[in-house]
Formats: structure tokens, C-alpha cells, sequence
């Protein structure tokens, strides 16, 4: 979709002379590089050049993850692991996974004149990683390329969100400090390695930096969907904007197209950050200035309380009657997202780490009592610290007050650990509590006052008694409690009328006369209470009108005796009346506060226009026109209107420009006056609670940007049957938990198709029911939504329980699945999850636990829970998939992806007939044409049905290029075979599946809570991610165990003879024991150490010194060992003699200890 921006930047534009140029060019590009490029080249990178006039022809042979030295390896190695993915008469195809080695025919496969190579990912500020693979690769294109004049490129990728697992990770290993760091890392390593190679430090890509100037803005480190990768929308767009100005040569201010995603100002900051980085690439121009606050910002008041928890995950059986969100991630960076309310309803608000923590304990009580009513996860861990660390509480209300209340806790301990926490807003307050066996204190800060900006910043440091020796402190848990009385403005609502025709209703002013000198002494507002605001004409309206509208639909909310009665203004003389400029003063108001004023006029049945203007006076000039005729849902606005220095505003009505009627008249027949004010807040509830009824039908609000608000299942059905008569619904949120109360449902979509976006925010949509006979319109498809037909179409995180009967009336073609029967065309499905109960009694082609038609879309962290039973007899449904039906397109170059999904319900056939295809994933991939893969799922499903052919993945496959790879199952189940790697219940429930279905750790697909024996694999969702921890002993792997924050240990080792187990260290000589959190994975060392003291008189004559031993006994001196204080093994030998002199010149500097049959020493190598 095209938007163009609005006519003042284009004439802003020609003024400060950007002028976009128009020579319009073709570009054939290869890219060599991973996921990053793919940001770059593949989404956003074809429109930018099409909007500014030119063309493109791009290959990219494409393998996830690859680096300089991968690319190289497969390569060397003549391994068929790409996709080729190609763009070319503004069309992209595939070829799908694993279908194309890169070799000459890529390379020769266009006359290209650009080569782009990509820096590494994670190791693009090291410079170790770029040589001699970029050379090798430089070289081995030269050898191919047709066109020996092509143009080579570095694109140097970004640095990682701050407080990302990723970033945290390449902490842990000693690469980067932070972001900054890592920045900074990637301009040193990209300037050097473009000189190097010979490519030049001009043509560099600096994708990096576009993002680091972008990150100065509003969106501030809002820049990843997954803590590395870029998002979708305003992420793409800056890079791929980068690569179009730096490759074409042409700026990209004022480009006319920018994602729907993406709002006119972000664009227009996206488009700076990519131009400034062209212009500055290895330095960041900030954009604070002129972009640092979003216009388009509109903030909500808080209603309830908001529960916060800094620590470990709540796990699995966490119980609260609060909705708990969870930070778990010490960084500077680290943020928990939108957060939930105390209720579960979502809110813009987000906890933000500004200055990091030193790490997670988890030593604190597990059981308290005070008004958090936390679980135990939540009690027996916190953040700590030892110098100062900060909190950034963003999204609140301005100008709301909240009450804080912290909570930390550390038990068994001696030292005095008070901790000072110190909240700024508007106002500031601070408090100290003893986290030292606390299991009941709280402290409060009562009545902060959130900035203009929304924010609130927590600071935590030690207290003035904290006498622990490193000053520790401690953050366990925040309740943010809101005040319900905020400033805000209270409507003052005027009805122009007679005294006869005066509303009765108290929170209207009745104005019964239209002739100057008519007066109301101090107004009542909208909550009955006197406003100290006075009225008075000061100058006659024409007449009395009672001819406006009866029934209106505006904000003012007009009972019919308001909205019917007005008064006129006239610009010709009408019955020997001339009132062209009627005029009331408003006096009582505030100089220092501003005011908004909505006017409705009306005049029914008529046909001219009847235009009035509305002006104010007060330290500025405003005015607006309004057509009254036939009027009963427009209202006119003016505004932030400030009053004069004396708290006046003079307020007038003249006819308008464009009155069309005879007399030029113009009305006013009521007006709401918006003055500050004390607002009294009602916590939300949904209009109706409790199943929906089957009929009742309410139109949803909508938010800031068009979306549909869904909190009830009317609400629901509105928007169904909206999009089944042809009227566009383009977004959809569900805000809460919605019952639809079994009752018959017509699926979204039916007749017709959904071409909108849903997004269900994680919350569940209950008893849905759909019987294939009770629809009444005819379609082939049925599910929550029945067809699709865009590939912007996306359905993501939607929670769905319920019923499908397919009745035995219904025959082939009839495509069903719980969320979506059939997708013609569909972008993303993510994070769907079903456990609808699917009943076949006739033959339908495709039933799919998630979706049951599919040509092409991305369908990642979907899963399917429920039971598909097939009950015909002597029918045959063509295929049954745990995930999907089928895949099914003739259509060339299109890919279908399924990954990171999976299946554990199940599927039983009780009937006589057999389905052509059975499967846990996907019965039948059938794009002819086309590419499809089918990664990194599980399937631990049962599968009692066979068929024609049957899998566990998969049942068959017809697909031109088809991938599977990294998927698992658990055989005692289901089938085996077809594209799975069998794997015992254990594994499951360790964390070790979880583990692997993370490939590379590159992405992570899948967490597990591993604090129950029982839990399986599910979405990864941060506080549940799966790490892996090695333990060796004796330079063998002794145990491998999976854990989250929170680490699980092995039985300890028993050494041999007199040597003891001291303990598990890292590298680095850390110590771990069951009160260690990580968040990373490790490898862990086993200690060993002597039993007595250094040196004590030995049975053998033994001298050590630095660089050998000597060691003289009066018998075979036997097996003797030295071991390092890891617990390794570095020397293992046994000696026949009696006399001997053993070399340690190769130890390094470190304790050792040395074991003979006789003697345990512990030494020094210096």
C-alpha cells in the first residue's frame, strides 16, 4: 500500500530544496548475506525504488544464520542449503529451503552490476570473523560474475536491543558491554574490513548505523520484533531505505511510499535516520530534536492496579488474584512490553531497566502475606545490585498520581540489606524497606505524579543502615496502584432553546432567550457541580429555529428537546431582521488553561446549505464552519483555546462563506465547553458480560488507529457480520476474554473473505460453535474465519476452545479448521493456539487442527490441542493434519512456511473410510510450483487414523522444493517416519527438545517451564526460556542438564581417594550452587581439592619448583595425577620407578594439585 504524505511536507520539501530526483534507473543486485539482509531486501526494499521511479533485479541466495565462514563452508563444501529467492519484474519468487547450492549459475544467473555482502550477525564487531572469508568470497564471486565491472558493497549490520537474550548472550561470552559498545565495535570492524578487502570505506551499506539514529527518536530501542532482528514495519523500511539511497545514489526524504504499518511522522524519521546515516555513517546523528515526541501519542488513564515482578518467571503453578507481569532480565534495556492490568486487561504501560542491575536471586521467602497476594516465584526472587540501578515506568497517564509499593525479601541471611527506592515524576518520594528475612513489610510512595511524557522513574540503591558488606540492594516486586480522581476536562454543556422547550436534564444549561443581554451566572458542568464560569449575549442571534434534528449520533450526546431547538444568524435581511454576527462572552476562565468548544447546528429538510461559522477570541483568533443542513452526527471543533488576560472569550456565530440559502443563514443549536478539571475515573468494564446470546449484535469502539476493540462476543458478531456483507474491516484487537456461549457462529469471513488483520493480544476465545448446516450463506470453508484473501492478512496471538460439527450432509471442498477453513491468501498466522473439538460425520477435502487450506503464508508458534474424530461411513476425506490440511497452489514462485508449531491433541478415525493423508503437521504439500518448509515443529500427538499415506510431519508431498528439517516426535505416540527425529518423554520434559527446536539459538521458537516434570515445549515468551548447562568432570562431560533462570545441579561427582568435590565453577572461576541464577548457557567445572593442608610432610621425598617435580620413593611410585582447580585432569601418568623427575614447564600459572598413591599436595605454578 502507497500513502502519500500531506501537502505541507511536499512544500516543505521544494522549499528547503530536497528534491527527489527522476532519472529513473534499473539496478541488478546480488546479495550475499542471512536474516539481516533479508530485513533489508525482501519486504520493503521493491516498493521504496518502485515509489521513487526505478527498478530492481535482486538474487539472494538465502540460509538463515549464515556467516562470512559458513557462506565459505558451503561453498567449499558444494552444499545444496539455500533459497533462492529472486525479484524481478516486481514480482519475488522462491525456490524454497535446501533447494539451490550457491554456485556459478547463481553467480552468472543475471548480468549483475551490485554485489552486496553482509558482516556477520553477532560477531560483526569482531574482526577475527570477517578474514579470510570475506577475501575467499570476493574472490570466488570475481571468478563467476558476467559483468567484471560490478560494484561491490559491505552492508554493516546493528547493534542488538539492550536487554535482549541475544545481546545478553554475547555479553556473557565477552564480545560487546552493551549496545553501544557493540555499535561502536561494528563501525571499527566494518571501516577496517571494507579497506581491507578492498571494497572501500565509501560503500559501505550503514544499516547500523540508520538504526542507532534512529533509536535516538521516539521509537527510542523499539527498533527489533525479537531483540536482534529488525521489526516489521518501521525496522525494514529504515534499512531497506538505507540500501535504496546509498545503492541508487538518490536521497530518500520525502518518499512518497512508506508501509501501512508506519505513520506519515515515522516515516518521515525513518527516512531521516537512513539519510543522515549516509551522510554520517560511522557517527550518529540524533533526531531527539525534531522527532524525540510522536505526535500522534494519545494516552490512556490507568483504572487498576498494575503488578510487576523483577526475577524469575511465575512458572507454572503461580497463583494470584492479580494478573502478574514478569521483567526477567537485569540489562539496561530489558522491558516487560505492554503491560497487563491487575484484571488482565492490556495497557500501553511498560517497565523499562535505564540502569542495569547485577544480576537475579532467588533466596528469598516463598511465602508472604501482604496486599501484593504474590506467588512464590515472585516473593523468593529479585534483582540486585550494588552501585545504582533505575526503572523507567513509561505509557502512564500524565498528570495521574500513583501509589508504589515495593516488595523484596532475602532469607537466611545476617547483614542489614535496606535498600532506598526513590520514584520521579512531576513530584518525587522515596521509602526504604529491609529485605533481610522479609516475608509481610512493604514500601510505599504514595501520590507520584507521572511526567508530561507519561513516566515515572524508579531508582534503587542501598539504604543509610545497609551494612552488607558490598551495599547490596534489592527490587523484588512493584505494585503501581493508580489514582482515580486525574485532571483532566469536564464537559459544560449549552442548549439553545426557549423556555418552554428547556431540557429538564441537570447537566444542561438551558438558554432560553437569543436576545442580547440575556445572562447564566456561574454554569453547572457534567458532574452537577458549579463551574464559575458565566454566560452572556452580548450581541441578539436573528431568531429561534425547532426545526433541527430530533435523533443524533455525536459526542454531545443530545436528548432530542436539546438537539431540535437552536438559534439563527442571518447575512440578508429576513423579515426586517438583520443579526449577522451574534456574539456571547464567556468570563470566569482560567488565563493560564486552555479550553475546547463543540458546536452542533441543524436544519432539517432542506436542501440548501445553511454554513455557520464559529469563532473564538481570546489570546488568539480561531474559527471553524459547520453545515447545519440536515445535520444530526457533525460537530465542529475549536480546540486549546486560551482565554485573555482578564479570563474572557469572546464567542461569535456568522452565516459561512459557502450558505447557499436565500437569507445566508446559520445556526447553533447546542455546545459542549470542555474546562479543566478533577475527572473521576470508572474502572472499565465491557458493555455486557457473561456467553454471548447468539443474536445481540454492538458495534465495537475503535482505537486511535481504526481498529475494532472487541471486549464481548456482540461485539464479535458485529464485525463478523460487517465483513460478511462486503463492508472493510481492516484490524481487529480482542481486549479480554470472550465467551461466545456455544451458541451457532458464523465464522468471519464467510461468504466472503477476511482481508483484514486480528490480533487477539493473547487473550481466549471461549465456546465457539459452528455446525456446517447452520450457516445459511453459501461457502465452501468454515472456521473462526472462514476465508482469507490477502497476504497483509494476519492472525496472531488468538487463544480459541470450541466445537465444529461437520455434519454428514456435507460433501468435497469443504475446507475446515478451527481458526481459518480456507486461506486463499494469508501473510502471518502467530501464536494461534486451538484446542476446538472437530467432529466429522460427512467428508469434507481438508479439516487442519489450525488451518485447513493454505497456499501460501508464514504460520510460526501455532499449536493444536484438541481431538479431530472422524466418524463417516464409507466416506473419505482427502486429508488430516494436526496443524493444516493441505498446502495447494499451481502458482510459481510462492513459499509456504510452517515453523515452530505443534501438535499434541489428537486424531482417531471411528468410521469405515480411509483419508488419502494423515499427518501431525501438514497431511499434503502440493504447491507444484513452488517452495514449502517445514521447520523446528513437534508432534507428540496421537494419530489413530491410518491413510493412503500417512506421517508424522507430514502425509505427502508433491512440492518442488520441500524442506523439513528440525522437527521431533514423541514415537510411542504417534507414526513415525516422514520428517521427524524420534525422541523419548524424558527429553521432552527436560528442556532438551525445547533446547534443539531452537536450532542455533539464533531465534528463539519455544521455552519451557522446567519447574514441574511433566511441562512440555510452548512459546517462547522470555521468562521461559530453555538453557543449557555442561558439567565436566575429569575432562569428560559429566552431566547435561536444561534449566531457566533458575539452575538444576547434578548429584555431586565422588573423586577418587582423598581429593573432595568442592563445586561447580565456570571459566572464569565463578562459583555456582542451587541458590545461582543464569541467563545464559553453561559450561560448568567440577573442583577438586586436597583434604588436608598445603604440604604437609610427605611419604614420598617430593620437591616441586616451577617448571618439574622430583619425586623418590622406596617403591614403584605408581599412578600419580595433577589436576587444576576446575577438577580437569592436566597430567596422568604412571611411573614403574621408584625415582623420577616429572616436567610441568607446559602448566599455566595457577593452583594445581598434585595426587600420588601416597601424597596430596596442592602447589603453586607461578
Amino acid at each position: 500500500m502507497k500513502k502519500v504524505f500531506k501537502f505541507y511536507l511536499m512544500l516543505f520539501l521544494s522549499i528547503t530544496g530536497t528534491v527527489f530526483t527522476t532519472n529513473a534507473e534499473t539496478k541488478k543486485i546480488l546479495v550475499v548475506g542471512n536474516s539481516f539482509s533479508f530485513d533489508a531486501a525482501l519486504q520493503e526494499l521493491l516498493p521504496i525504488v518502485q515509489a521513487a521511479g526505478d527498478d530492481i533485479v535482486l538474487g539472494f541466495p538465502y540460509k538463515g544464520g549464515t556467516t562470512l565462514e559458513l557462506h565459505t563452508n558451503y561453498i567449499t563444501g558444494n552444499q545444496q542449503i539455500y533459497n533462492y529467492y529472486k525479484i524481478k519484474d516486481g514480482k519475488m519468487t522462491s525456490t524454497g529451503g535446501n533447494s539451490r547450492k550457491f554456485d556459478a549459475n547463481i553467480i552468472t544467473d543475471e548480468d549483475w552490476d551490485i554485489v552486496i555482502i553482509q558482516t556477520d550477525h553477532n560477531y560483526s564487531g569482531a574482526y577475527s570473523h570477517y578474514f579470510p572469508y570475506l577475501d575467499n568470497l570476493i574472490t570466488y564471486l570475481k571468478t563467476y560474475l558476467t559483468n567484471k565491472n560490478a560494484k561491490f558493497y559491505l552492508y554493516m549490520t546493528w547493534a542488538y536491543q539492550n536487554g535482549s537474550a541475544k545481546l545478553e548472550e554475547l555479553i556473557n561470552k565477552g564480545l560487546y558491554t552493551g549496545q553501544m559498545d557493540q555499535y561502536t565495535k561494528i563501525i571499527d570492524c566494518a571501516s577496517r574490513a571494507a579497506v581491507q578487502s578492498g571494497i572501500g570505506e565509501e560503500n559501505i551499506i550503514p544499516g547500523g548505523t540508520a538504526v542507532q539514529n534512529g533509536r535516538t527518536s521516539y521509537i527510542g530501542d523499539d527498533y527489533n520484533r525479537d531483540g536482534y532482528h529488525m521489526n516489521l514495519s518501521h525496522g525494514r523500511y529504515t534499512v531497506a531505505l538505507t540500501w535504496y539511497e546509498k545503492i541508487f545514489g538518490k536521497s530518500v526524504i520525502g518518499l512518497s511510499y512508506h508501509p501501512a504499518s508506519v505513520s506519515d511522522f515515522c516515516a518521515e524519521m525513518c527516512q531521516h535516520a537512513a539519510h543522515e546515516a549516509i551522510i554520517n555513517p560511522q557517527s550518529i546523528s540524533s533526531l531527539v530534536d525534531t522527532y524525540g515526541v510522536n505526535p500522534n501519542t494519545k494516552f490512556k488513564v490507568i483504572d487498576r492496579s498494575l503488578m510487576i515482578n523483577f526475577g524469575i518467571g511465575l512458572g507454572s503453578s503461580a497463583v494470584s488474584q492479580y494478573s502478574w507481569n514478569s521483567l526477567t532480565s537485569a540489562l539496561t534495556g530489558a522491558n516487560t512490553g505492554s503491560l497487563y492490568n491487575s484484571k488482565g486487561y492490556g495497557t500501553d504501560v511498560k517497565a523499562s531497566i535505564e540502569k542495569p542491575f547485577d544480576g537475579i536471586s532467588s533466596i528469598g521467602t516463598i511465602s508472604s502475606a501482604t496486599t501484593l497476594d504474590m506467588p512464590s516465584n515472585v516473593s523468593k526472587s529479585t534483582f540486585y545490585g550494588t552501585t545504582e540501578s533505575s526503572v523507567i515506568i513509561s505509557g502512564l497517564y500524565p498528570g495521574q498520581a500513583y501509589d508504589m509499593s515495593v516488595f523484596a525479601s532475602v532469607m537466611n541471611a545476617s547483614a542489614n540489606a535496606e535498600t532506598a527506592y526513590s520514584f520521579k515524576g512531576e513530584n518525587d518520594g522515596s521509602a526504604s524497606l529491609n529485605p533481610t528475612d522479609n516475608t509481610a513489610n512493604i514500601a510505599t510512595v504514595q501520590g507520584i505524579i507521572a511526567d508530561d511524557k507519561g513516566r515515572i522513574c524508579l531508582t534503587v540503591k542501598a539504604g543509610t543502615n545497609n551494612n552488607e558488606e558490598k551495599k547490596t540492594y534489592y527490587l523484588g516486586a512493584l505494585m503501581i496502584t493508580p489514582h482515580l480522581e486525574i485532571p483532566g476536562k469536564i464537559p459544560v454543556h449549552i442548549n439553545f432553546t426557549t423556555s418552554e422547550k428547556a431540557t429538564q436534564e441537570n447537566l444542561w444549561n438551558n438558554v432560553t432567550s437569543h436576545l442580547a443581554g440575556t445572562k447564566i451566572e456561574n454554569l453547572t458542568d457534567s458532574e452537577e457541580n458549579t463551574s464559575g464560569i458565566s454566560l452572556n449575549i452580548t450581541k441578539s442571534f436573528a431568531g429561534i429555529t425547532e426545526n433541527g434534528a430530533s435523533e443524533t449520533n455525536t459526542l454531545l450526546n443530545m436528548p432530542a428537546n436539546v438537539s431540535s431547538t437552536g438559534y439563527w444568524v442571518n447575512g440578508v435581511e429576513k423579515d426586517g431582521i438583520l443579526a449577522d454576527n451574534a456574539e456571547i462572552v464567556f468570563s470566569g476562565l482560567n488565563p493560564e488553561k486552555s479550553y475546547d468548544f463543540y458546536m452542533f447546528g441543524s436544519y432539517m429538510n432542506t436542501t440548501e446549505v445553511h454554513e455557520a461559522e464559529y469563532s473564538t477570541f481570546g489570546t488568539v483568533e480561531n474559527y471553524i464552519g459547520l453545515n447545519g443542513n440536515n445535520n444530526d452526527q457533525s460537530v465542529a471543533e475549536l480546540t486549546s483555546i486560551y482565554p485573555d488576560a482578564d479570563g474572557h472569550i469572546r464567542f461569535t456565530v456568522t452565516p459561512g462563506a459557502t450558505s447557499a440559502d436565500i437569507y445566508k443563514i446559520g445556526y447553533i443549536n447546542a455546545m459542549a465547553i470542555m474546562i479543566p478539571g478533577i475527572v473521576k475515573v470508572i474502572p472499565f468494564e465491557p458493555v455486557a458480560e457473561g456467553p454471548w446470546d447468539g443474536i445481540s449484535m454492538i458495534e465495537p469502539a475503535r482505537d486511535v488507529s481504526g481498529n475494532c476493540v472487541i471486549y464481548t462476543g456482540a461485539e464479535l458478531a458485529w464485525v463478523a457480520n460487517q465483513v460478511n456483507q462486503g463492508h472493510a474491516i481492516t484490524g481487529i484487537k480482542i481486549a479480554k476474554d470472550i465467551d461466545l456461549g456455544n451458541q451457532p457462529w458464523t465464522p468471519i469471513g464467510y461468504g466472503t473473505y477476511f482481508t483484514g488483520k486480528i490480533d487477539g493480544q493473547g487473550y481466549h476465545i471461549y465456546n465457539m460453535y459452528i455446525n456446517k448446516s447452520d450457516l445459511t450463506e453459501k461457502s465452501n470453508f468454515a472456521g473462526f474465519i472462514g476465508g482469507t484473501n490477502s497476504e497483509s492478512c494476519d492472525i496472531i496471538n488468538i487463544n480459541l476452545s470450541g466445537k465444529i460439527d461437520i455434519p454428514a450432509s456435507v460433501a468435497q471442498k469443504t475446507q475446515v479448521g478451527s481458526f481459518v477453513g480456507k486461506a486463499n491468501a494469508l501473510g502471518n498466522m502467530i501464536n494461534c493456539h486451538s484446542d476446538v473439538e472437530i467432529n466429522i460425520m460427512g467428508a469434507p477435502a481438508y479439516v487442519g487442527g489450525v488451518l485447513a487450506f493454505m497456499k501460501n503464508a508464514n504460520i510460526k508458534n501455532c499449536s493444536y490441542s484438541g481431538n479431530i474424530t472422524i466418524a463417516t461411513s464409507g466416506k473419505v476425506t482427502n486429508g488430516i493434519g494436526g496443524i493444516l490440511g493441505c498446502t495447494n497452489s499451481s502458482t510459481t514462485g510462492i513459499e509456504a512456511v510452517i515453523n515452530g508449531c505443534y501438535f499434541d491433541g489428537s486424531i482417531k478415525n471411528n468410521g469405515s473410510g480411509i483419508p488419502k493423508y494423515v499427518a501431525g503437521i501438514n497431511s499434503y504439500s502440493n504447491l507444484s510450483k513452488a517452495a514449502e518448509t517445514i521447520t523446528n515443529n513437534y508432534v507428540i500427538g496421537t494419530i489413530d487414523c491410518t491413510a493412503t499415506d500417512q506421517g508424522t510431519v507430514y502425509g505427502k508431498t508433491n512440492t518442488t522444493n520441500f524442506d523439513c528439517e528440525n522437527n521431533y516426535y514423541y514415537a510411542d505416540y504417534t507414526l513415525t517416519g516422514k520428517g521427524g527425529i524420534p525422541m523419548k518423554i524424558e527429553e521432552f520434559h527436560s528442556g532438551e527438545v525445547a533446547y534443539l527446536l531452537n536450532g542455533d539459538q539464533m531465534e528463539f521458537l519455544f521455552g519451557q517451564e522446567l519447574d514441574s516434570d511433566d511441562n512440555m515445549p510452548v512459546v517462547y515468551r522470555g521468562s521461559n526460556r530453555v538453557y543449557k548447562t555442561i558439567f565436566m568432570y575429569n575432562n569428560n562431560e559429566y552431566a547435561v542438564l536444561y534449566n531457566n533462570t533458575e539452575m538444576k545441579f547434578p548429584k555431586n561427582p565422588v573423586p577418587d581417594d582423598s581429593p573432595t568435590f568442592e563445586g561447580w565453577y565456570d571459566e572464569k572461576g565463578n562459583r555456582y550452587d542451587g541458590n545461582s541464577t543464569t541467563q545464559t548457557d553453561l559450561t560448568l567445572y567440577a573442583k577438586i581439592v586436597a583434604t588436608g593442608t598445603d604440604n604437609l610432610k610427605t611419604k614420598d621425598k617430593i620437591s616441586i619448583n616451577n617448571n618439574k617435580i622430583d619425586i623418590n620413593s622406596e617403591s614403584e611410585i605408581g599412578d600419580i595425577t595433577i589436576w587444576n582447580i576446575h577438577g580437569t585432569k592436566v597430567i596422568n601418568k604412571t611411573i614403574r620407578e621408584t625415582t623420577t623427575e616429572l616436567d610441568i614447564n607446559s602448566l599455566q600459572n595457577g593452583i594445581y594439585l598434585f595426587k600420588s598413591k601416597k601424597d596430596c599436595i596442592k602447589f603453586t605454578k607461578k
